[in-house]
């Protein structure tokens, strides 16, 4: 048995200062924590976030104190409680090439804050930036700020609402004691505030509507249950659909059913009813009045037995080995909740791998860009002539999933806001705030056909719609359309 090295204990005389200092702090400093998680309260309680600004030894903390808090909330949620603004990250050094730290702090507040929210400004006298035009910007915009540990002539107090000097100057008591104040003011939150307030109840009420219609339905699964539920939304368009269908039965790896959502008013529905009935593996939920495409995939999602789903469109066939490509690749990675194919153009080029594309969130500062190779860039190239379409990688979002059935339950169904485009990125950006990674299989190949140039501006007005839906929802403000 091996014994305690006795050198490696704790100073007697260390433990008893850090319990007394403790103590202290509870006792000495119990109004300040008291107004300050009161603060906190109401400003969740008008759905406000709560901002803190930090840098140098105060930078790491603010963003602990922010993940803290979005931990104890469902991705379910279209709010975030709290973020961390500091000049501390990769991507803020990057920005700083253009312009000064307390140039881009501003810049962020002025984006970022409203009057709802609420800014706490961590002082620290190794921060690589002063604050005074930050607050100045939050003082002027009238955001609610307090400021901790800010000294009795600093510029910042006119600024403030409140000011709080610590009565201790050591830089490791100063973190201790924001570090408790991080865990009180989590652990207040999470027991006197309710989390309902933080739900998304259009996108939540939507799934939920999906489910209750999937129960009244009753549909005969097969048995035993399969694999994989593929969900196939359609309207009018039979001849891309049986050739869509032939071809996931002809190639298929894994057990499988297809819940045909049908949309169509030209027979569809008959047609593939006739000709597939007999294998017990293709059911049809006909609309009596149009759907539209969202709508018809969550119901078919919500109808899904199998072990994972996937959403195909019906303009696309599979190549062999899509299906236990995704699977495997899921399987052998427990954070990947979902898996992306290769899909190519019918002539033989790259339309997408996994998209790439850097997305920057104002409301969701959490969602950490994805950088590397970004699918678009491969357009109009042949896998061969792009090593890249070869390796498997995390990737921000895609046209199309695998997913594990549970995660989708996690995170609900596609958002009915939107009418056809940008569903599916939506769907990918909670995937990752929920904590999972999606990953691109370069094994799992599908040919999509591209609409036609009189298509593309049939549906440009639907696309403009989504558009806006979609930067409204996430605040992303880098994006390439």
């Amino acid at each position: 048995m091996n014994s305690i090295n006795p050198t490696k204990l704790p100073d007697e005389n260390n433990l008893k200062e850090a319990i007394v200092f403790f103590q202290k702090i509870i006792h000495d400093q119990t109004p300040t924590l008291l107004r300050v998680a009161e603060l906190v309260l109401e400003t969740l309680r008008r759905k406000g976030r709560i901002f803190l600004l930090g840098g140098g030894s105060g930078a790491k903390l603010t963003e602990r104190i922010a993940s803290e808090f979005v931990s104890r909330f469902k991705p379910f949620t279209i709010l975030s409680p709290a973020f961390a603004l500091n000049p501390e990250s990769p991507l803020f050094t990057g920005l700083c090439d253009r312009s000064s730290p307390e140039k881009l702090l501003a810049l962020q507040i002025e984006r970022f804050c409203s009057i709802k929210d609420f800014l706490i400004l961590f002082e620290w006298e190794d921060s690589p930036c002063n604050f005074l035009e930050a607050a100045q910007t939050a003082h002027r915009l009238d955001i609610p700020s307090i400021g901790i540990n800010v000294k009795p002539n600093s510029p910042l107090i006119p600024l403030l609402d409140q000011v709080f000097e610590l009565p201790f100057t050591r830089i490791n008591r100063i973190y201790e004691f924001f570090h408790l104040m991080g865990n009180i003011l989590e652990d207040v939150v999470e027991r006197e505030f309710p989390q309902e307030l933080f739900r998304d109840n259009e996108l939540v009420n939507g799934w939920e509507a999906a489910l209750e219609e999937s129960r009244r339905l009753q549909l005969k699964h097969p048995y035993p249950p399969p694999e994989i539920s593929i969900v196939i939304p359609t309207m009018n368009r039979k001849n891309y659909l049986v050739q869509c269908l032939d071809r996931i039965f002809h190639y298929a790896e894994r057990s499988f059913e297809i819940i045909l959502a049908d949309d169509s008013t030209d027979g569809t529905s008959d047609a593939i009813h006739a000709k597939y009935d007999n294998t017990g593996r293709v059911l049809i939920l006909h609309n009596e009045t149009r759907k539209g495409v969202i709508t018809s995939c969550n119901l078919g999602l919500a109808a899904a037995v199998g072990k994972y789903v996937v959403t195909l469109n019906d303009d696309l066939y599979v190549l062999k080995g899509w299906d236990s490509s995704l699977v495997r690749l899921v399987e052998n990675e427990p954070s990947c909740g979902a898996a992306a194919p290769l899909l190519l153009e019918t002539n033989g080029t790259i339309q997408r791998m996994g998209m790439v594309d850097g997305h920057r969130s104002r409301k969701y500062p959490e969602l950490t860009p994805v950088f590397g190779s970004r699918g678009w860039n491969a357009r109009g190239k042949t896998p061969d002539q792009c090593p890249e379409s070869r390796w498997v990688r995390e990737c921000e979002c895609s046209g199309l999933y695998l997913l594990r059935r549970e995660v989708l339950y996690e995170i609900g169904g596609l958002d009915t806001r939107y009418r056809k485009y940008f569903a599916d990125v939506d769907w990918g950006l909670r995937i990752r705030l929920a904590g999972y990674r999606i990953l691109y299989c370069p094994k799992s190949v599908m040919v999509h056909f591209t609409l036609s140039r009189e298509e593309r501006k049939e549906t440009d007005d639907l696309f403009q719609w989504d558009l806006k839906i979609y930067r409204e929802k996430w605040g992303i403000y880098i994006l390439d359309y």
